[in-house]
């Protein structure tokens, strides 16, 4: 699970995808979960990448534009890859929360 709605509703701002280490081809593929059924929302493509001193990872960044991607109070985004490689995976939201 990479991130769940809280509260009213959490904005998601952009994803973050970043191999750890050398990456060969595949795919990193993200869910979306109510709760009771996981649909896929979407996929990443990792090409082959070699990393050295002086050359970064992989990275890639998906963005949501305008007001971000609104995912549900309990709903989750779960994260899967398709071949046994090594990924730092992040989410920058914000929690629609009232005082």
């Amino acid at each position: 699970t990479l991130i769940t709605g809280v509260d009213y509703g959490t904005d998601i701002k952009s994803i973050t995808v970043k191999a750890v280490g050398s990456s060969t081809i595949g795919m990193v593929r993200l869910f979306l979960y109510d709760g009771t059924n996981t649909k896929l929302f979407m996929e990443i493509p990792i090409p082959t990448s070699a990393q050295y001193a002086v050359v970064p990872a992989f990275t890639k960044v998906v963005n949501f534009r305008g007001s971000g991607f609104m995912l549900k109070a309990n709903w989750s985004i779960k994260v899967s890859t398709e071949v046994a490689q090594s990924f730092a995976i992040t989410a920058n939201a914000v929690s629609w929360d009232y005082a």
